[in-house]
């Protein structure tokens, strides 16, 4: 699990291993969003932008914001 601060918030992110449906569906009952595969999450973090995607390594990306009004484009 990674955390990010977003201005006004805070992003957090998990990667969760393909076919491992308990695991995702949890997250998902706890307000994490899954992100598509291949699209990049977008993220304004201080003075410059950061970008990360799944990596098409075998494993799902979820993000869940905890605070503040940014939302991450996906």
């Amino acid at each position: 699990m990674k955390l990010f601060i977003v201005r006004g918030g805070k992003l957090l992110y998990v990667k969760v291993r393909h076919g491992d449906r308990p695991v995702l569906r949890w997250y998902q009952a706890r307000g994490y969003q899954l992100v598509p595969p291949a699209e990049p999450v977008i993220l304004p973090v201080e003075d410059r932008m950061i970008a990360f995607a799944d990596g098409d390594d075998g494993y799902h990306l979820l993000t869940r914001l905890l605070t503040g009004p940014s939302t991450p484009s996906r």
